[in-house]
């Protein structure tokens, strides 16, 4: 009997407490209460041992993790691991919600972690398992911070101190004392609730992977420990406002979808954008396969944009009145009607895009593309344009035919920053063509010809199934899509960058490029919300070749260049042919003047190119850098034309070829 009533007392203990931590109502303190405003992203995940067992078990993290800088989070993961592995006790902690978020810490940022222990945290000997856990490697003291007790855990082999404190059932972590004490700072003085981060939190919901919040005006900031500033990340941090999203890491790359909101009372032209809807995607048709970056603008229609443009400027008196005093300017000065002659016959994609530098010169080339409802509208506004700009200029440039297409210049200095912002600024004196329902434009006709050789080979993204693999990930039609071939732009970037980032950039180049490509994706929701996704396409290493390009990428444009001997090494009779068709792609910088000289390191000419109304025309030389003349020719409108010389790099002539109208006479 005395065992029954035993039982039944173990039984009704075991019962309530059962209840106690699983069943009764309990108040917990939502972890993203207590980061701090000035956090530049946050990153949370609900089951976070799980999810960690799936990143790291990808190819993705496989990779990473080689770098010396990962291989230290590996360490201390692996370690956190065997612990739940190892007490049965943390089992109750292993998949709680976990936080981890960028902090600022005098002029860097440090990290802090945020982990919601639930009911767990009645268990008032959480804290005693810490000690108990903890081997003869660890140091531990104690103190206050604003009434709340911080445990300090000094790791003896990393030479590392782990701070830990509880607030209600929260348990936070940093490897600082900063990021621990701005949040206890929170938790005992809260600041008011950030509607705008509650609408984007509410909108991502839970579960997934991984969450990520972005809070631009910090994130910016947070990004300004690597790059210099410039005019797009201060354009993002004053548009954009917070992002979220769900994530998905594995062995194709990482992929986020959640959703923005902007700040509409900054950037009219954003404000514009996602009232006037989405955009499709045509221009994949025409941009070519290498291009480093692109960023589109889409919408249902660009008079409709333009509508939109002009009601949002109400609200910002000082851009409505640039816009005004701009576009009046313009109309004056040529004497027509913008609507007429551009915004009426524009469909419903604008796109600017860099290209792949024509030759070795050194300098970007971008384009930008225009998608018309029709392309004889197009023709006539463009060329009531041109008209009435050659009445109020002496500058003269014959147009040429490309492949079926004409090009023609036309000086137009801001016309397009009128309607498309500054992003578009750059085209000031630009050529174009029109091809099929695309306007081209860009200030170097060289460029031009690189765009129409690659629609015509079927060279461009729309043709190439490695970036088709990754756009699947996204949406067909958007408001912004910006891309980057990570591969193709690296370079590019040193500008941008402090010198010891560029550094860290350089010695960590294999882990950039192995995410080969990346597309960014916002389409407009109810609200003032963008729908958005973020995708990153991960290539596997191996892939990746010491030139930097990727045997993956674009068969047919990396077919000639992938050879057991580089072409460098082969005999100069070997290869000059193909050297001949590339100084065809020469992008001259200046076309105002008479001639074009571009000089090697060492101080030796490299080119010798006559210009003439805009094109090579005339004498072209062309040397070795040890000085010795390469190529001798003329050019007769932008063609090879007459009689040109071969010589080896002893001066020697070695060939000589005849070509009519830029064809080689056989």
């Amino acid at each position: 009997m005395k065992k029954i009533i035993i039982a039944i007392i173990l039984l009704l203990v075991a019962g309530s407490l059962f209840y106690y931590l699983y069943w009764s109502p309990v108040y917990r303190l939502k972890a993203m209460n207590v980061i701090p405003s000035n956090a530049a992203f946050v990153m949370a995940s609900d089951q976070p041992v799980n999810s960690w067992n799936d990143i790291s078990n990808s190819q993705v993290w496989s990779h990473l993790k080689t770098n010396p800088e990962f291989a230290l989070i590996t360490d201390y993961a692996n370690y956190i691991d065997s612990l739940v592995q190892e007490n049965d006790w943390l089992d109750y902690v292993g998949n709680k919600e976990l936080l981890i978020a960028a902090l600022p810490v005098q002029n860097t940022y440090d990290y802090a972690y945020v982990m919601d222990l639930s009911r767990v945290s009645r268990l008032k000997s959480v804290q005693f398992y810490l000690q108990q856990i903890l081997d003869d490697n660890y140091k531990v003291t104690y103190r206050k911070y604003k009434g709340t007790d911080v445990t300090q855990i000094y790791d003896r082999d990393y030479k590392q101190t782990i701070h830990i404190c509880f607030l209600e059932n929260l348990l936070v972590m940093s490897l600082n004392s900063n990021p621990i004490e701005q949040i206890i700072n929170q938790y005992v003085e809260p600041q008011s609730e950030d509607i705008y981060l509650s609408e984007v939190t509410n909108e991502v919901g839970y579960g997934g992977m991984i969450r990520v919040y972005i809070n631009y005006r910090s994130f910016m900031n947070y990004l300004g420990q690597f790059a210099l500033e410039n005019a797009g990340m201060n354009m993002l941090k004053q548009s954009l406002r917070y992002s979220g999203f769900k994530g998905n890491v594995d062995n194709s790359g990482i992929l986020f979808k959640g959703y923005t909101n902007v700040n509409d009372t900054v950037n009219s032209y954003l404000k514009a954008l996602y009232t006037s809807g989405n955009g499709s995607h045509e221009f994949l048709k025409i941009v070519p396969t290498a291009s480093p970056y692109f960023v589109s603008l889409g919408f249902k229609g660009f008079p409709e944009f333009v509508e939109n443009l002009e009601g949002a400027l109400n609200s910002n008196p000082e851009q409505k009145e640039s816009y005004n005093d701009n576009k009046e300017l313009t109309e004056k000065f040529l004497k027509i009607d913008l609507n007429e002659t551009f915004v009426n016959w524009v469909d419903n994609e604008v796109v600017m895009l860099q290209t792949t530098p024509s030759s070795k010169v050194g300098f970007q080339e971008y384009a930008m593309l225009i998608k018309t409802k029709d392309p004889e509208e197009a023709d006539k506004g463009l060329r009531t344009i041109r008209e009435q700009i050659k009445k109020r200029t002496p500058i003269k440039i014959k147009s040429i035919d490309y492949r079926g297409s004409a090009i023609r210049y036309m000086a137009m200095k801001g016309f397009f920053k009128v309607f498309l912002g500054k992003l578009f600024d750059k085209f000031d004196k630009p050529y174009y063509s029109i091809v099929d329902d695309w306007v081209i434009f860009s200030n170097h006709p060289q460029t031009i010809k690189n765009i129409i050789d690659a629609k015509e080979e079927e060279e461009t993204l729309y043709y190439d199934d490695n970036f088709i693999n990754h756009y699947d990930q996204l949406s067909e039609k958007s408001s912004i899509y910006a891309y980057v071939n990570m591969v193709e732009i690296f370079n590019d970037l040193k500008p941008l960058m402090e010198i010891q980032e560029w550094k860290s950039m350089k010695k960590n180049e294999e882990y950039i490029k192995c995410f080969s490509r990346l597309s960014l994706q916002l389409a407009p929701e109810d609200g003032n919300v963008f729908k958005t996704v973020f995708n990153a396409s991960f290539t596997d290493p191996s892939l990746l070749l010491v030139d930097g390009k990727t045997a993956e990428t674009s068969p047919r444009r990396y077919q000639a260049e992938i050879q057991r001997i580089p072409k460098e090494k082969l005999p100069w009779a070997s290869r000059y042919t193909t050297e001949l068709k590339e100084i065809d792609k020469i992008v001259i910088p200046n076309l105002s003047g008479d001639e074009y000289v571009a000089k090697y390191n060492n101080g030796n000419p490299k080119y010798l190119i006559s210009i003439k109304n805009g094109w090579k025309h005339g004498r072209f030389e062309s040397y070795f850098e040890n000085g010795e003349v390469k190529f001798k020719g003329k050019y007769r409108d932008d063609k090879k034309d007459g009689t040109w010389r071969v010589y080896d790099e002893e001066g020697n002539l070695i060939e000589k070829l005849k070509y009519k109208e830029g064809q080689l006479d056989e």
